[in-house]
């Protein structure tokens, strides 16, 4: 999910079909690491899932953004859950609840959750996104 500490996790890898690829299904985005800050608590924001812009292919879906974090108090915080895939994707990252690392997104396209920090507490890395997905009908 990227390098320890205050860092972002990494981008879901892309899938492809045949090479040069007809098709490329794009992974989820990665949530951002939570760093030791003055204040109470840090929380970061989940990665959005995967682009349907930058995929290829008759039917591309767009996933849905990450989401905020919630700071309730210097030692209940809860980081933003990673974007939903579009289409027959999953969900994203759950939100890391109150101190740790981001965690992966849920399923094929799905963003990573961010990281969560309280007070006190070391610095953490964001989830990695979940790599794309293709299906394949033969007529």
């Amino acid at each position: 999910g990227g390098a320890a500490g205050a860092n972002n996790g990494i981008v879901g890898g892309d899938t492809t079909f045949d090479s040069p690829s007809v098709c490329t299904a794009k992974g989820g985005s990665p949530g951002t690491g939570g760093a030791v800050v003055a204040g109470p608590a840090f929380s970061g924001v989940g990665g959005a899932g995967g682009l349907a812009a930058s995929g290829v292919g008759d039917l591309t879906f767009a996933g849905g953004p990450g989401l905020t974090s919630a700071i309730y108090s210097a030692a209940l915080a809860m980081s933003g859950a990673g974007g939903m895939a579009g289409g027959p994707g999953g969900g994203g990252g759950v939100g890391q609840w109150p101190q740790g690392a981001g965690k992966a997104g849920g399923n094929y396209g799905g963003g990573g959750s961010g990281g969560c920090v309280v007070s006190g507490g070391a610095s953490v890395v964001g989830g990695a996104g979940a790599p794309g997905l293709i299906r394949v009908w033969e007529y």
